[in-house]
């Protein structure tokens, strides 16, 4: 069965599992929540929160969430990716019901931040306050109308991962201190694929695609892409684009 909860807990709710914390966005169907002339819904023995997603991770988090709401259930449904958008306009168009919690990824999202079916964040009994959010994140969670209605779920953390088997085989160690030293920028980076290029007969590869290195070279920036409406800075991309070739 499912149960509608108060507005006031439903942001709580994200809060306490950490959602705010873009790749990744949490969205309240305005269907899901009681009318705003409805008393104050009586306590449950059992509330459910149902929530569609891809990433079974989230779930980790539950167990943390119920030492505070321990009356309420939330119900995980794993929900593909690719199917996403798709199912929730079919499940719009059908008049079924969508979940309490939408997760959206930053690709997809405009394709469903113009529909009128989510909650403004800003708004009673909400009251979000904006400066909890980073800047950059902002426009990606603010609808045409100036609207904050959703939160970010994860903010990625920037990093590079490496298989300790491979540089001792080709770097000689898989000490973290000695490769910080050997791979401290772009340019030592370039200078050891080049040495490695020349020493192996077979095709070896730092990155597994230049797709790789250009997400985390195009990410390096503190200032926005766009500003006022207008490319900021777009000799920037000339730099990420020399050190890709």
């Amino acid at each position: 069965m499912k149960v509608r909860i108060p507005r006031k807990k439903m942001i709580d709710i994200l809060c306490t599992l950490g959602f705010i914390l873009l790749t990744v966005s949490i969205f309240i169907p305005q269907h899901s929540l009681p009318d705003e002339n409805d008393s104050e819904p009586k306590k449950l023995q059992n509330e459910i929160i149902q929530i569609w997603g891809w990433d079974d991770s989230i779930t980790k988090s539950f167990d943390l969430f119920y030492q505070h709401y321990p009356n309420i259930t939330l119900e995980f449904i794993p929900t593909k990716t690719k199917n996403y958008v798709e199912k929730i306009k079919v499940t719009l168009a059908t008049n079924n019901e969508i979940p309490d919690i939408c997760l959206l990824e930053n690709d997809y999202r405009g394709q469903l931040m113009t529909l009128d079916i989510w909650e403004n964040l800003e708004s009673h009994p909400y009251n979000l306050n904006p400066d909890k959010i980073l800047d950059y994140i902002l426009p990606n969670v603010t609808n045409s109308k100036g609207e904050i209605i959703a939160v970010p779920y994860d903010i990625a953390i920037a990093g590079m991962a490496y298989r300790r088997s491979l540089t001792k085989q080709f770097f000689g160690t898989d000490d973290e201190k000695k490769l910080h030293t050997l791979f401290y920028d772009w340019n030592s980076i370039i200078e050891k694929g080049k040495e490695l290029k020349s020493k192996e007969e077979m095709e070896t590869f730092l990155f597994a695609s230049l797709a790789d290195a250009a997400v985390i070279l195009l990410n390096q920036t503190t200032e926005p892409y766009i500003l006022n409406e207008k490319l900021n800075h777009p000799e920037r991309f000339l730099q990420s684009f020399y050190i890709l070739t």
